[in-house]
């Protein structure tokens, strides 16, 4: 494993929907955050609210908190720089019933384990008609579906991951 930098920004949110909350995390995906959460927290006064936190490369912090200002109410984002380990990662492709699967390989010391990318898993299930299971890992901050913070686009509409789920067929699901 080698050493790395990386920093977390974070804000309180209290008057965002679930709707616009989704938004704001596919946007800083799609400028170049690593990884977006949400976590249910009570702010003063007992306000119910959101922590969204981004994780991101030291060189986006400005960029990514220009995505958060624009795209939220908050007048204040916080940014943390830290260490982390990072196992060295390639990835390699694998050929089943002649078509290509990307697989994610990692080593670890003198260990190396291959993972398949979970979009291809879905896609060799949805093109051989076989059954195919996913447990998604969502924020479920309340387990009843009424923060909505745990909102998945399937066939069958928006569904909750604390109350429909956490496991849903894969063709049911909608990738983005």
């Amino acid at each position: 494993a080698t050493r790395a930098e990386i920093a977390v920004l974070e804000t309180n949110i209290d008057d965002a929907t679930g709707e616009e909350l989704g938004y704001v995390m596919a946007r800083l995906f799609a400028e170049g955050a690593r990884d977006v959460w949400y976590q249910s927290i009570f702010m003063k006064k007992n306000r119910p609210a959101y922590l969204l936190s981004v994780l991101c490369s030291v060189e986006d912090i400005e960029r990514l908190s220009s995505v958060i200002f624009h795209e939220t109410t908050t007048i204040g984002v916080r940014s943390v720089r830290m260490g982390r380990m990072v196992l060295p990662r390639t990835f390699a492709s694998a050929e089943i019933d002649g078509e290509q699967y990307t697989l994610k390989v990692v080593k670890n010391g003198g260990e190396s384990y291959a993972y398949p990318e979970y979009e291809d898993v879905a896609r060799y299930a949805r093109e051989h008609h076989t059954e195919c299971e996913a447990s998604l890992e969502n924020l479920m901050a309340c387990g009843l579906g009424a923060c909505l913070c745990c909102v998945e686009k399937t066939t069958d509409g928006h569904l909750c991951v604390c109350k429909e789920g956490p496991v849903f067929n894969i063709r049911r699901l909608l990738w983005e």
